[in-house]
C-alpha cells in the first residue's frame, strides 16, 4: 500500500498544483454564478464548460498521483514525466488564453458584470 507524500506539496514545482486547483475551482463559481440578462446567452459557454471541467478532473489526478507518487503512471513508468507535463501545461495554457477571451465577452450581457470579469481574471492567475 502506498502512503501519501504531503511534503512533496511543500517545493516547487509542486506546490503550484494545489494552487491552480484552487484557482479553477474559483473561476467556475463564479463563472457558474453569473447569470445572462434577459434573452441573452453567453457565447461559447460550452467551450469553456467542457475545458474548465477536463482541467479540474486532470489536476485532481495529477495531485492524487503526485501524493501518491505514482506520477509514473502517466508516462507508462518512463522518467518522462517533465515532458508530459510541459505538453498538458501547453494545451491547457491554450485553452486558458482562450476562455479568458470567452469569459471576457460575457461581460456585456452578464446580469451582474463584475462575475465574469472576477471569472476571467481568476482564470488568467493560472
Amino acid at each position: 500500500m502506498t502512503s501519501m507524500n504531503g511534503h512533496r506539496f511543500l517545493t516547487l514545482p509542486t506546490s503550484l498544483k494545489p494552487a491552480i486547483l484552487i484557482l479553477i475551482i474559483l473561476s467556475m463559481i463564479f463563472a457558474g454564478s453569473s447569470s445572462p440578462s434577459g434573452t441573452n446567452s453567453f457565447t461559447w459557454s460550452w467551450f469553456f464548460w467542457f475545458t474548465i471541467i477536463v482541467q479540474l478532473i486532470f489536476i485532481i489526478v495529477v495531485i492524487a498521483l503526485f501524493a501518491l507518487e505514482m506520477e509514473r503512471l502517466m508516462t507508462m513508468g518512463r522518467d518522462a514525466w517533465p515532458i508530459a507535463e510541459m505538453a498538458y501545461s501547453v494545451i491547457f495554457g491554450i485553452f486558458t488564453v482562450i476562455n479568458i477571451f470567452v469569459v471576457s465577452g460575457w461581460h456585456s450581457v452578464a446580469k451582474n458584470a463584475s462575475l465574469p470579469v472576477l471569472a476571467a481574471v481568476s482564470y488568467f492567475d493560472q
